[in-house]
């Protein structure tokens, strides 16, 4: 495909997506499914079935199926789009040892991501291996006084909610706590968020 045409039609997905998200705010979930389904289509035929951007379509095109109800159809998206991107990672990313020579916090970030298909897919080993590796590119690149560095801890208590082990969650709910009060203040979303999910562990039934 020529420049030229291959240009053209980022611009035409690329307005299928923006008319997707008007959908989503309009609360008309069932026509942003049918404008991001073809921008997953046109991206397949003219971009190639390796375009990255695969991964962002499925991901948005699971997230509204879930709003749905759509499970099924939500856990179909994830696992494609957990395909491609453990295919677009470095193999290195998810090694046990060796963390020195893996820097980036796009490598964080694609791991958080990863981290999120795996939980829906109910591979939570996997979803704590790559947090506990995401966890560690934060940390070296923003330090751990940071609010993005937080959110990572954040998720990590979610999947280890989940998974049942409610003291590490607690652990880990805490010190993002402890970090977003500090650094967006007790009332930003994040913070809200993050205190939701420390009290929803409360919420829970004790285990007899």
């Amino acid at each position: 495909m020529s420049a030229t045409i291959s240009e053209f039609m980022r611009r035409r997905i690329s307005k299928l997506e923006d008319q997707a998200e008007e959908f989503v705010r309009e609360g008309q979930d069932r026509r942003a499914l049918d404008s991001l389904e073809d921008a997953c289509r046109l991206t397949r035929w003219h971009l190639g079935e390796n375009d990255p951007t695969l991964i962002h379509y499925l991901d948005l095109l699971a997230e509204i199926h879930l709003r749905l109800g759509e499970h099924e159809k939500a856990r179909s998206c994830y696992e494609e789009a957990s395909r491609r991107l453990e295919a677009e990672m470095d193999s290195r990313l998810l090694a046990a040892d060796d963390v020195s020579e893996e820097r980036g916090l796009e490598s964080a970030r694609q791991l958080n991501r990863f981290a999120r298909f795996q939980w829906f897919l109910g591979r939570h080993d996997l979803a704590c291996r790559a947090l506990h590796r995401a966890i560690v590119f934060s940390r070296r690149e923003l330090g751990e006084r940071h609010p993005d560095f937080a959110i990572l801890l954040n998720n990590l208590g979610e999947v280890y909610q989940s998974n049942g082990e409610k003291v590490k969650a607690e652990s880990y709910y805490r010190w993002a706590l402890e970090i977003l009060g500090e650094t967006l203040g007790r009332g930003h979303p994040e913070f809200l968020r993050s205190l939701s999910d420390l009290l929803s562990l409360y919420e829970e039934p004790s285990t007899p």
